[in-house]
Formats: C-alpha cells, sequence, structure tokens
C-alpha cells in the first residue's frame, strides 16, 4: 500500500484481460440490475438490502428481484438464506462495477451511504470513515459551508476510528485511519495547524506502538514544528516525549535533536503543567545521565 491515506489503493487492480470478461457478463444484464449492483459494490464486499434500499432509492421488492438477477448471473452470493445479505463472487467483481461509475457518482453515493449509516445506531466507525472521507473528495472551495461540515464529520470519524482501533491493539489499521484524517485536513484551503498537530501526536503514539519507531520519529517531528510555529506548549511538550521515546530512561545516542527539543518544550511549557513538566525534566535527567559532565544537573532535576 503506498498512501493508506489513499483509500484507492486498498483496491485491487483489475487485469486489462480479466476486466474484459467481467465487463462482458456485466453487460448481459439489465441497467436496472447493473445500476442496483454498482451502489452495492460502494458500500463493501458485502451489504445488506436495507442499506442498498435506502443509499439507491430502490423499491423493496424490485430490489430483491435486481439482486436475483445477478445471483442467476453468477456475480452475486447470498451471505446466508434469508438473512437478505449478499456479497460479490469476487473482490474483481465488486473492483469492476466500482471503478465503471463515473467519479461524480461514485462520490454522490459515498456521501449518501454515510448519511445512511448516520442514522443507524450499530453504524461501525470505520465504515462511517471510509464513506464519509470518499464523500469529501473533489468538493469546491472549502468555503462552502456544506462541504466545510462533510469535511468535519469525515475527520471525526476517522479519529473516533482510529481511536477505537488503537483501544483495540490494531495499531497499523489506527495509523491508517488517522492519515486519512490527514488527508482529509489537507483538502482545507485554511487548514488547521493546532488540530494537525492533535492527529500528528495521536499518528506518533500508534506507529511507535506498531514498531515503526523512524516512522514515529519522523511525524513527532514534525509536530514539534508545528507546535513551535503556533506556539502552543503541551503539544511542544507532547511532541518532545514522543520523539525522545516512550520509555524515559532510554538514552537519546547520537541523536542531536532529542535534547534541544525537550528543552524548548520545558521553556515554552513554563509552570503551566506540572504533570508534562515532571515528565520533561525525568526525560532530560535521563538523556544527560551518561555524560559525566551533566552528573550534577541531572541530580538537580532529580530533584526537582
Amino acid at each position: 500500500i503506498a498512501d493508506p491515506a489513499d483509500l484507492s489503493s486498498l483496491r485491487v487492480a483489475v487485469p486489462a484481460g480479466i476486466r474484459s470478461v467481467i465487463a462482458q457478463r456485466i453487460q448481459n444484464l439489465p441497467d436496472e440490475v447493473v445500476g442496483a449492483m454498482q451502489v452495492g459494490a460502494v458500500l463493501g464486499p458485502e451489504f445488506g438490502v436495507d442499506l442498498l434500499r435506502r443509499v439507491g432509492e430502490f423499491e423493496s421488492e424490485d430490489l430483491v428481484d435486481l439482486l436475483d438477477a445477478g445471483v442467476e448471473e453468477g456475480l452475486l452470493l447470498p451471505v446466508t438464506p434469508g438473512t437478505m445479505r449478499y456479497r460479490f463472487s469476487h473482490d474483481l467483481v465488486r473492483e469492476t462495477l466500482y471503478d465503471e461509475l463515473l467519479p461524480g457518482r461514485r462520490i454522490r453515493i459515498h456521501r449518501a451511504t454515510a448519511e445512511a449509516l448516520e442514522s443507524l445506531p450499530a453504524a461501525s466507525l470505520a465504515e462511517l470513515a471510509f464513506h464519509s472521507f470518499q464523500a469529501a473528495q473533489g468538493h469546491g472551495a472549502d468555503t462552502d459551508d456544506a462541504n466545510r461540515q462533510r469535511r468535519e464529520k469525515a475527520i471525526a470519524y476517522a479519529r473516533g476510528a482510529a481511536e477505537q482501533a488503537a483501544r483495540s491493539l490494531a495499531f497499523e489499521e489506527a495509523a491508517r485511519l488517522y492519515r486519512m484524517s490527514l488527508a482529509v485536513l489537507d483538502l482545507s484551503s485554511a487548514p488547521d495547524e493546532r488540530l494537525r498537530t492533535e492527529i500528528l501526536l495521536a499518528l506518533g503514539d500508534v506507529e511507535a506502538r506498531s514498531g515503526e519507531l523512524e516512522e514515529a520519529r519522523v511525524t513527532f517531528r514534525e509536530a514539534a514544528r508545528i507546535a513551535r510555529a503556533t506556539g502552543e506548549a503541551t503539544h511542544l511538550a507532547r511532541a518532545a516525549l514522543g520523539y525522545s521515546g516512550r520509555l524515559p530512561w532510554i538514552r537519546v545516542g547520537s541523536d542531536a535533536s532529542a535534547i534541544p527539543m525537550v528543552q524548548d518544550a520545558l521553556v515554552l511549557l513554563g509552570g503551566s503543567d506540572d504533570r508534562l513538566r515532571v515528565r520533561l525534566l525525568t526525560r532530560l535527567a535521563c538523556a544527560w545521565r551518561s555524560s559525566p559532565e551533566r552528573r550534577q544537573e541531572c541530580d538537580t532535576l532529580s530533584q526537582q
């Protein structure tokens, strides 16, 4: 996956020859059947009739007949008899149907799906994030209140899904969702830099927890750069603590950025947050403990 924030990178590229065969089978079906399956392709590899009806505004009885035609052609399969849920017979079938949608129509279906999911109490945050992200693409200037609200929702859903994934220890998925929220933020002509820093700090944390330590350091370094520019002491403190390692007693080694970052955070923070200040002082004392000429300063910091 080249860019986890790009949801299209999660889809399978359909080889031309196979696409031609699948397309021929699709062309054998009436337009109404193809239209229903295309909406289903936007919903996902598996979908329920109720949601499909709400998104595509189909009549219930007609919709079942349309889907049964897809089953007869071997493009759809009922998940379990009597559940009114269907899945595509192969991922390549879904990809072909999805790719044949014009971009504008695809975005509108994603938007309708997000709106329909919002009314369901058991809707998955990850699903809401995905469809809201796709619905936020391709809009004009964010001076349009509706577009701005869509983007705000997409960011909120992606962050919520990321937090949920992190609580389940799915750190790689959490990182992908945080990157998704950053991608939506970049669609704005004047992105909120404080919000960007909050997302970067959360992203750096899950990257570190997943073992992607170098990526995490890059992320924390960017968060620190923005925090210095915005003057957000708490953000700079959190970035410094993340950059220098999750365990306070780890030596910083040859890294020349860690100690200055911690020192800058201490200066900017002042006495505004005692808990963060103690953590920064601990980190600085541990970072200096390998230097004999700093032993006295380490002791002083420890006493503070």
